[in-house]
């Protein structure tokens, strides 16, 4: 019989780093976001805004990581107001893929 290491730990791939949700329900609140507001996907399923908020971070650092790097030849820049007063946000686009860089 063979032993295994104390501290030998076994990766399942299907689960996130945090092992509390599947890597697939990740995505699905990811998408459910893409549509609706946190709050509206939160009380959906029944979840803390803070758990869904922190699901959509992680379907969109995946987004980021399947995307190819950018290589733009014609880019869009556009400032977008997030509060009322001077609080801007600015968004620069490859307008040839249709995404933000």
């Amino acid at each position: 019989m063979t032993q295994i290491p104390a501290d030998h730990s076994e990766r399942l791939e299907w689960l996130v780093k945090s092992a509390r949700h599947t890597r697939r329900f990740a995505r699905h609140v990811g998408r459910r976001c893409a549509t609706s507001t946190i709050k509206d996907v939160a009380e959906e399923l029944m979840l803390d805004w803070k758990t869904v908020k922190d699901l959509d971070k992680e379907y969109m650092r995946e987004q980021l990581e399947r995307a190819s790097k950018p290589n733009p030849k014609i880019i869009g820049i556009d400032e977008l107001s997030v509060h009322k007063g001077h609080d801007y946000r600015i968004v620069v686009s490859d307008l040839e893929k249709e995404r933000p860089i």
